[in-house]
């Protein structure tokens, strides 16, 4: 059996003006090639197709990537390395290309070869007589991986599914993906075990529950609430930069629906057109803005009266031993389990930081002071999502606490924490403009960056939506 190390594909090393190595993942690869041999081995800077581009680092795990006219390629997740010996040189090109890095070949950089699988950036290739596997990172391991069950069976999350020749499998609760290229072992994978003398099979099963793909039968499983597909739903429509597949805008690939639908043959039937109204005319000049003015930012009174009119509680009553709440949206059985987290880069009269919107007493109330890394990753990635030149004023991050509705709901609750997100992001626009404010929502957002910046269970209570709000410039003009 051969076990080899290489970086994920989505992954690449960056060398910076001041000599410093990184490593990036991101999305826009089509931008980037990868550091060959050459490139690390003269020295140069550039690791780019386009010779106007740069990458500068901007404070510890903040890499900033960019062209000369001002775009920004990214936001990339990137891993500082520093300066390079000759040894972790050495073993970097190695992981960078085909074969990979054999793991008793790293001889003078082991703790660049930890460091590297204890941040999910390699993953693991397993072969015999021909491949066999690979694990490949979605997210960090654990420090302490689960052990072999003594009775295992596959995860009611995972599921197995194929991509080009391999056959995957995968759940949201596991920080990697398995891909099997011998088809032969998923009987491994399905609960018949490891042959006694199989190597391959016995790595493979012990792979597989340190993944969290294989559990101990009849466990109870940390995401019990869950459904399996609403489980999935959430993992994959969040934004994961460690995943190499395609996600958010796509190129078109086919013809273009036109925008009206084709009418039914019978007769039309005219419909009465309404008069100017104050609703109508706020429906009328909602949209979305993408600019800020940071001159003149959005104000602490501002951001309370918008806050009040879209999510406060109205009233709380109890009602055999549940409490019940009203706020100015409808919610399926009144369950209300939208909480928002303002995280504040600039308002007038707040100081920034992540605050959570306390909707019983309006106010707010401070969990994370100043923009640490997990809240400028949010940052950065709502301003990417939205096309913005600068990080948005106030990004407000709605979570759902899952319970409220899971109590009352099978298979739909996520469902309808969906249509809720979009119930709210309706309502804040209509406000924003009222106040004459800059709104936009957003279509995805970074999960995991909320959990680290907030240190909430992400199974009871996580991030399902974002809308960002700011001053509006003076040359857009009143709304």
């Amino acid at each position: 059996m051969r076990v080899r190390l290489r970086l994920r594909p989505d992954c690449f090393p960056v060398r910076t003006a001041d000599g410093a190595t990184w490593l990036v993942a991101m999305s826009a690869r089509d931008e980037l090639t990868p550091t060959v041999a050459g490139r690390l081995t003269a020295g140069q800077d550039s690791v780019t197709q386009r010779r106007d581009a740069y990458a500068r680092g901007e404070a510890d795990d903040d890499l900033v990537l960019g062209t000369a006219d001002g775009d920004r390629l990214g936001p990339p997740v990137a891993h500082q390395l520093g300066e390079l010996t000759p040894e972790n040189r050495r073993a970097l090109l190695a992981l960078c290309e085909k074969p990979g890095l054999a793991v008793d070949d790293g001889e003078g950089a082991d703790a660049l070869v930890a460091d590297l699988l204890a941040g999910g950036w390699l993953e693991t290739r397993v072969a015999d007589a021909r491949p066999a596997y690979l694990m490949r990172p979605v997210a960090p391991p654990p420090a302490r991986p689960a052990p072999v069950p003594e009775d295992p069976v596959l995860s009611r999350f995972a599921v197995v599914r194929r991509c080009g020749q391999a056959l995957v499998v995968e759940s949201p609760l596991a920080w990697c993906e398995i891909h099997l290229s011998d088809p032969a072992l998923l009987s491994v994978v399905s609960g018949a075990g490891a042959p006694p003398g199989d190597e391959v099979a016995h790595r493979l099963l012990s792979d597989l529950a340190a993944a969290g793909l294989v559990v101990q039968r009849a466990a109870q499983e940390p995401a019990d609430r869950w459904a399996p597909h609403e489980l999935w739903f959430h993992a994959r429509t969040r934004s994961n930069p460690m995943r190499c597949e395609p996600f958010g805008p796509a190129q078109a690939l086919s013809e273009p629906l036109p925008a009206r639908h084709v009418p039914f043959a019978g007769p039309a039937e005219p419909l009465h057109r309404p008069s100017a109204s104050p609703l109508g005319t706020v429906l009328e000049r909602r949209r979305s803005l993408r600019r800020h003015d940071d001159d003149t930012p959005v104000t602490t009174e501002q951001l309370g009266e918008f806050l009040f009119r879209c999510a406060r509680n109205r009233w709380l009553v109890e009602k055999d031993g549940v409490e019940h709440i009203s706020r100015p949206y409808p919610s399926a059985s009144s369950g209300y389990e939208l909480e928002i987290y303002p995280v504040v880069r600039l308002v007038g009269g707040l100081e920034p930081g992540l605050y959570h919107y306390d909707a019983q007493e309006h106010q707010l109330r401070r969990g994370v002071a100043g923009i640490d890394a997990p809240t400028r990753r949010l940052l950065r990635l709502a301003a990417t999502m939205a096309g913005m030149p600068r990080q948005p004023q106030v990004l407000l991050v709605m979570t759902a606490r899952f319970a409220r509705l899971m109590r009352n709901y099978d298979a739909i609750s996520y469902a309808l924490i969906a249509k809720h997100v979009g119930v709210v992001q309706q309502v804040m626009y209509l406000v924003a403009t009222e106040l004459g404010l800059a709104p936009c929502a957003l279509g995805t957002g970074d999960s995991a960056a909320f959990s680290a910046a907030t240190g909430l269970d992400a199974l009871r209570e996580a991030s399902v939506g974002e809308f960002i709000l700011g001053s509006r410039p003076s040359a857009v003009g009143s709304p």
